[in-house]
């Protein structure tokens, strides 16, 4: 960590980042994320620096209070529990869950749903095309049963152009 004019640094390999700015980042979308899960509740933030230690003199653009440095660390517990019960909130849990697990409720779109049902569809008529001419049947003969949609006709027309290309008699019936 590097205090500059009151404002700290957190040093990494290839530079530094301004811890303020980060935090006000995070601040500034937490609401939105609380209100899309449901949770309209009051914020309460505060600073933990569990590897340094602050000085009696040092000047930062957060209240001394709301900063838990190195020596208050081993506090962490007491001091969250102590700023809730300060401020009690009744939060819906299930929503709470729902928001630190990143779950969504979702309503699926029917388009979606049928490009996805197209999309199978074209997969399996492209698997009974594939698969089945590659069976051998030593009367010639197939009868295929397969749900509708599932690439009966494409695999009758690849048999019928497979059987006109080796000039052997087929039909479909």
């Amino acid at each position: 960590m590097v205090l500059r004019h009151g404002e700290i640094f957190k040093v990494y390999g290839d530079g530094e980042c301004d811890v303020l700015r980060q935090s006000q980042m995070q601040r500034a979308a937490t609401p939105n994320r609380l209100n899309q899960a449901g949770l309209k509740t009051p914020m309460l933030s505060c600073l933990i620096l569990p590897d340094y230690t602050l000085d009696e003199g040092q000047i930062i653009c957060m209240p001394r209070e709301r900063i838990v440095d190195a020596p208050r660390y081993g506090e962490l517990v007491s001091l969250v529990r102590n700023w809730l019960e300060a401020n009690p909130v009744q939060v819906d849990r299930a929503a709470l869950r729902r928001l630190l697990l990143n779950q969504f409720r979702v309503t699926p779109r029917m388009d979606a749903l049928r490009d996805q049902l197209q999309g199978t569809v074209r997969q399996l008529a492209g698997g009974l095309a594939t698969w089945v001419p590659r069976v051998q049947s030593r009367s010639g003969i197939y009868r295929i049963q397969a749900t509708a949609g599932s690439g009966k006709t494409q695999l009758a027309l690849q048999l019928l152009e497979t059987a006109a290309g080796e000039r052997i008699k087929a039909t479909y019936v």
